[in-house]
């Protein structure tokens, strides 16, 4: 991490409109991401319903909430596009990074370029993949858990911070080393601020 990188606090939000049980196995990645990066600003993107829920965990800083669609509903981008274009702006400038949790979610996608989030990390899938700047391969076998943990460890190394070294990561994880050779990601921090 360059000195730069370190004098700047990183901003990260994690996104996961999803149920309850997925939003409480995502919450392990603001742990991880604190040890790596112990300056950085941690906020959560999920639903109404479960925004009190994120709230009382000690690794976020900050918790936003949103009416995201129910999964189990039909979509309606009518709908979802007034709520972006309503929230965008209260976003804009206040993230350089977010990572999106849940592998098939264009709605965070969304938000995220609405918002002008410079650095959008997730998995390469049918509905998000065209959201992102940083786009891992899916293996669908991987607990909720581990594939969090993994896009946490890419958004570390795009800010700049090593993957820590330890049983965590090599028993969580597996090898991430194939995985930070393969994700390109922006510099950070970048060289003029986003508007």
């Amino acid at each position: 991490m360059t000195d730069t990188q370190k004098a700047v606090r990183p901003r990260v939000l994690i996104a996961r409109p999803d149920h309850l049980g997925d939003v409480l196995l995502t919450l392990p990645a603001a742990a991880r991401l604190r040890a790596i990066l112990p300056n950085v600003q941690i906020s959560f993107l999920v639903t109404s319903e479960l925004g009190e829920v994120v709230r009382r965990c000690t690794q976020v800083d900050r918790t936003y909430t949103l009416p995201f669609p129910p999964l189990t509903a039909p979509h309606d981008p009518a709908n979802w596009t007034t709520i972006v274009n309503q929230k965008a702006n209260s976003l804009r400038g206040l993230f350089d990074l977010i990572i999106l949790a849940r592998p098939e979610d264009p709605w965070s996608g969304e938000l995220a370029v609405a918002a002008g989030i410079p650095i959008r990390i997730g998995y390469a899938t049918p509905a998000t993949e065209p959201f992102l700047t940083v786009a891992l391969p899916f293996q669908e076998q991987g607990h909720v858990v581990s594939q969090t943990l993994k896009l946490t460890e890419v958004a570390a190394n795009c800010l700049g911070a090593a993957a820590l070294d330890d049983q965590f990561s090599s028993c969580v994880l597996g090898s991430s080393s194939s995985l930070m050779k393969s994700a390109s990601c922006p510099t950070w921090p970048p060289s003029t601020s986003v508007e």
